[in-house]
């Protein structure tokens, strides 16, 4: 099974303890310790959800792969994209992505306040994005994980996962593949 991972900073494995905030070692990011599927990380520090004229690299990324992890959305909050029109890309992104393969949409954790969420309705706006993002998947039919049920930890800037953060991602995104694997 070769499963392609389509992020944000947390997907690429960011660590911000680093001046310029270098990147987890692949054995600590979620994304690497994943084992028995073929992963590709195409996680990106500062991707937001793309707009439709973006999916032909995503098609091509595609090819020969049973599927897609997709985590977008944070990125889209903190430049202060409107919540519906956030959702609204998502919806079209997630049919593109499934005329591809299996789908699963996980819903990021919602940031909090920190040295890059100063804003009340930032953190507001993340909330609502999992309700959001579990109605697309039922509509969709794909599958649908929430990571803010997962324990994850986010580091003093409200955004990016610690090292625990990638350890708790990790053990919550392996039960949802192992329901992806066997369907």
């Amino acid at each position: 099974m070769k499963i392609v991972c389509i992020g944000d900073s947390n997907t690429y494995g960011y660590d911000p303890r680093g001046f310029l905030g270098d990147r987890y070692p692949r054995d600590v990011r979620w994304t690497g310790r994943i084992h028995g599927i073929e992963v590709v990380n195409e996680g990106y520090v500062g991707l937001c959800v793309p707009h439709e004229r973006e999916y032909a690299m995503y098609q091509n990324m595609l090819q020969d792969t049973d599927g897609a992890i997709v985590m977008l959305g944070t990125n889209d909050i903190l430049q202060g994209y409107p919540l519906r029109d956030i959702v609204e890309r998502m919806n079209r992104f997630v049919a593109m992505l499934m005329n591809h393969g299996k789908v699963l949409l996980v819903a990021p954790v919602s940031v909090r306040m920190g040295a890059w969420v100063e804003s009340q309705r930032m953190i507001d706006e993340a909330r609502q994005l999992a309700l959001a993002y579990r109605n697309i998947a039922k509509e969709r039919g794909c599958f649908f994980g929430d990571a803010n049920e997962w324990g994850v930890e986010l580091a003093y800037d409200g955004v990016h996962f610690t090292m625990n953060g990638h350890e708790a991602f990790y053990r919550g995104i392996i039960r949802l593949l192992e329901e992806l694997r066997n369907e």
